[in-house]
């Protein structure tokens, strides 16, 4: 009887035990984990995170009609021209250089570019590339350019070129690479010691979520045929109707946004053939994000002025003007072809600030492409370049590049002064 007294109490006793540290754990689980003191992880980051959605990605060349292709090019990569008389190469007065792209263990050599003119009175028109990576150009079909006169310059623009780029030491491991070559000359005789290329075309794949079809988008950034994390990656979400969104075009380090979802994109290599698409959470709107990104957006948000500001068209009447009046003369340098330029006339100049503080001075365009000599009198090395002059025509101040509203409205009252 004792020993079965004792067992019944020792069973009461357990199952005691059991209801109790099971009801401690489900409270537990019912409240929010604890901040961790040991890693410094707040609750919030502590938690177990539901599964990610993973999307592989295969990427082939884009279709330029498809409304996917970025609507910017890399700055042109210069590299240096010799002469060198190539034996049996066609045309006259070679000039040659190569190119280096791809992994340099793996393209240790570049790719040789020749040059050559087929009239020896006329700028150079042909271009020998290096298309089948045997170190011959002699085996290679020129490319021809119409040389044309553009401010002052004959241009000649070699298009359609598409290289061979190796990745390893496996003859199937090479990409496909189009580019597009251009040399500038201020006269049909000159010898050009140095030829510029960027890079054309861009890789496009796709994948299904949810029945719906997303768009990915990859291409080069720095003429150097390898996909790395500075290169950039766009996303679009394609509509019912066969439409297709326009890509946000984001570094390959950062995420994008198809539709309302935002993705990241980890590539398999640095040939760009594919990779994993990742939906992220931001924690912030697409819109919320595109607004803070927008580095215009105070200039596009700033108040209006009912007329915008007056500039002059020729530099001597301004000088003039402003001489004969004893004002002081804002001189901005731009061209037809500069983007920033026109954005400054379309958010900056047309500001109220901007329009109230530029009172009292007398401003002039002046298009750098036109008026050289004004251009080598200044320094002018870039566009936008706005040069400050007092009613003595001393220089005061300068700048370079795109200016805010605010910035531009700082300077013109500090002229002002």
């Amino acid at each position: 009887m004792l020993l079965s007294h004792r067992l019944t109490e020792l069973t009461k006793s357990t199952t005691a035990a059991i209801i109790i540290c099971c009801s401690t754990t489900t409270a537990r689980a019912l409240e929010a984990p604890p901040d961790d003191a040991t890693t410094g992880r707040t609750a919030r980051e502590a938690k177990v995170e539901a599964p990610t959605e993973k999307f592989n990605v295969t990427f082939a060349p884009g279709e330029g009609a498809s409304g996917l292709a970025p609507n910017f090019s890399p700055k042109g990569t210069q590299f240096g021209l010799m002469p060198q008389d190539v034996p049996n190469l066609g045309g006259l007065k070679h000039l040659v250089g190569k190119i280096e792209l791809g992994p340099r263990e793996a393209m240790p050599n570049g790719i040789k570019i020749a040059f050559a003119k087929s009239q020896p009175d006329q700028p150079y028109d042909q271009l020998f590339a290096d298309t089948n990576l045997n170190g011959d150009l002699a085996d290679e079909t020129p490319v021809a350019a119409v040389p044309k006169l553009t401010r002052d310059k004959w241009w000649s623009s070699f298009d359609g070129i598409t290289l061979k780029v190796r990745h390893s030491d496996r003859p199937e491991h090479t990409i496909d690479y189009p580019v597009a070559f251009w040399i500038t000359v201020e006269s049909p005789d000159e010898q050009p010691p140095l030829a510029r290329f960027t890079r054309r075309g861009f890789l496009q794949g796709s994948f299904q979520k949810s029945g719906r079809t997303y768009h990915v988008v990859l291409t080069d950034r720095n003429n150097d045929a390898l996909f790395e994390r500075g290169d950039s990656w766009g996303i679009a979400l394609a509509d019912d109707e066969g439409g297709i969104e326009r890509p946000v075009w984001r570094t390959i380090d950062d995420f994008s946004w198809g539709g309302d979802v935002a993705w990241k994109l980890t590539l398999n290599a640095a040939d760009g053939g594919g990779g994993v698409v990742t939906v992220f959470d931001p924690e912030v709107s697409r819109a919320d994000d595109e607004a803070m990104r927008d580095h215009l957006r105070a200039d596009k948000l700033a108040p209006r002025a009912e007329k915008p500001l007056a500039f002059e068209k020729e530099f001597e009447t301004a000088i003039k003007l402003a001489t004969e009046s004893g004002k002081p003369c804002f001189v901005k340098f731009e061209t037809d072809w500069c983007g920033p330029c026109k954005a400054m006339h379309q958010f900056v100049f047309t500001a109220k600030d901007v329009v109230d503080a530029a009172d009292g001075v007398v401003c002039v365009t002046v298009d750098g492409d036109k008026r050289k000599d004004l251009k080598e009198r200044f320094e002018v090395g870039g566009y936008p370049t706005g040069i400050f002059l007092d009613a003595n025509q001393k220089e005061t101040a300068r700048f370079s590049g795109y200016r805010s509203v605010k910035e531009m409205r700082e300077a013109f009252s500090r002229l002002a002064r």
